[in-house]
């Protein structure tokens, strides 16, 4: 690892974190105050380094879905599309980070694999 050099959020245009119902934050609050800072104004600041980027950042989770394409809770109680997310992304204090995304897109990997040829879901250009 550099020191003091600008890693992979400004050298795409677009950060992905895929699985997030899975994801475990340590130092939550610092975390996710640096998150809300960057999807503000585009800057970060890592270990005394500055920097800015207009990366778009994008979370992808996979939410229990009942057949008549409801959101279920644990237990195949109804919920909304939240419940299965971690705490630091539907508790009280994540109002503030949840203002700063455009947008929630229900069920993007069902209506984008029927939109595909099958040869483009399998990762193939054809």
């Amino acid at each position: 690892m550099h020191l003091k050099t600008a890693g992979v959020i400004t050298k795409y245009n677009a950060l992905i974190l895929d699985e997030v119902q899975t994801l475990k934050l340590k130092e939550e609050g610092e975390i996710i105050g640096a998150l809300k800072g960057f999807l503000e104004g585009g800057e970060f600041r890592v270990m005394g380094f500055a920097g800015n980027s207009e990366a778009g950042f994008a979370l992808l989770a996979n939410i229990p879905i009942g057949p008549d394409d409801k959101p279920l809770q644990s237990g195949g109680r109804y919920g909304c599309y939240f419940d299965a997310l971690p705490y630091w992304l539907h508790g009280p204090d994540a109002t503030t980070l949840l203002d700063r995304f455009h947008g929630l897109i229900p069920r993007l990997g069902t209506a984008a694999n029927k939109a595909l040829p099958s040869s483009r879901r399998n990762g193939s250009e054809g």
